[in-house]
């Protein structure tokens, strides 16, 4: 480690760091996911929703927010991808955070239901390759996740990709619909 500046050790730090939290994440109302990022004076005018990717995306939104003025309500669970009406199998989580994922988007389409008048957009960002292809790449190669609607005891589809498009069009579908103004996030791609 002496051989690297400053710099360097920072950025070596900061790739062992897989799902940095905000700066300042205050806790939204009782809610066990979502919590306030951006301006604290401010009042939500947005909401960024997603997985670790949105975690990775956090820092650069809240400070973003800020610096306009402005905060949203954020939550990024790893492995939790921001979908109404998804149950997912993953094989590098337990069924106590599979459960949670179902939790925490249930949870948000309660808050929506009964949103404050200020928040008028949706922001979703997500690894969605790997719920729409069932596994991720290169390192994270032996990771497999499964995904069906909720309520659906039968077994996942082999192939997660046209359940996938469906649950991410009725997502979008069901923003629009409580008046949202939903923005989707092209993913970083994988290598």
């Amino acid at each position: 480690p002496q051989r690297l500046s400053p710099a360097a050790l920072s950025f070596a730090g900061a790739a062992e760091d897989f799902n940095p939290r905000p700066p300042t994440c205050k806790p939204w109302r009782d809610s066990e996911f979502f919590c306030v990022i951006g301006d604290p004076e401010a009042e939500p005018s947005f909401v960024f929703w997603g997985d670790s990717h949105a975690g990775i995306l956090s820092n650069g939104v809240y400070a973003a927010a800020r610096r306009h003025g402005r905060a949203g309500l954020y939550s990024g669970v790893g492995g939790c991808p921001p979908l109404f009406g998804v149950v997912k199998d993953e094989s590098s989580a337990d069924a106590f955070t599979d459960a949670a994922c179902t939790r925490r988007n249930a949870e948000l389409a309660r808050i929506l239901a009964d949103r404050p008048a200020g928040i008028d957009t949706i922001i979703l960002a997500s690894r969605w390759s790997y719920y729409a292809e069932g596994g991720g790449l290169g390192v994270d190669g032996h990771n497999r996740v499964t995904i069906r609607r909720v309520g659906d005891e039968g077994p996942a589809p082999d192939d997660p990709g046209p359940l996938f498009r469906t649950l991410l069009q009725e997502t979008a579908s069901e923003l629009v619909t409580l008046g949202l103004r939903p923005v989707i996030l092209e993913q970083v791609p994988e290598f």
